[in-house]
């Protein structure tokens, strides 16, 4: 059995009830402490898991005999990360939930297939261009009204 489409609609209701959730909490905390917050207790569950759960010499070793590319992008992914759920969460502060969640997720489908088109070499069909364009007409209409917060 694919699991690809039940586990996406499963995993796309777990994050807009995430982003709701960040919503109702961004009512009393600014967006870069809350960041903050949420990066110390994945720390400390983190920290648990390496502790209780595996053998820190192992990672280690792996984390030692990984190539310098690999590095890098592990060192760029997380750089990355930090930018984007800072803007995320910035984002839901200062718009309707609903707006930023459609808008993002559209977004994230367009921008998905320019970079994969770009800089992976994957191959685009005629259908994929004629979603994109659905898509931001999509986006469009959920943005146009005045009031967005």
């Amino acid at each position: 059995m694919n699991y690809l489409v039940p586990l996406s609609v499963f995993n796309s209701v777990m994050w807009v009830i995430y982003d709701h959730f960040t919503k109702l909490i961004l009512n009393d905390l600014n967006y870069d402490k809350l960041y903050i917050i949420r990066s110390i207790c994945l720390s400390i569950f983190v920290f648990a898991a390496v502790i209780f759960y595996y053998d820190i010499n192992k990672i280690t070793n792996t984390v030692l005999k990984l190539e310098n590319h690999t590095k890098v992008y592990i060192i760029l992914t997380v750089i990355i990360g930090i930018v984007s759920i800072l803007i995320h969460l910035w984002l839901f502060q200062n718009n309707k939930t609903s707006n930023v969640i459609s808008t993002m997720g559209g977004i994230y489908i367009i921008c998905s297939l320019v970079i994969g088109y770009y800089f992976f070499g994957e191959k685009l069909q005629p259908r994929q261009y004629q979603g994109a364009l659905i898509i931001l007409f999509g986006a469009y209409l959920v943005n146009s009204s005045k009031k967005h917060r």
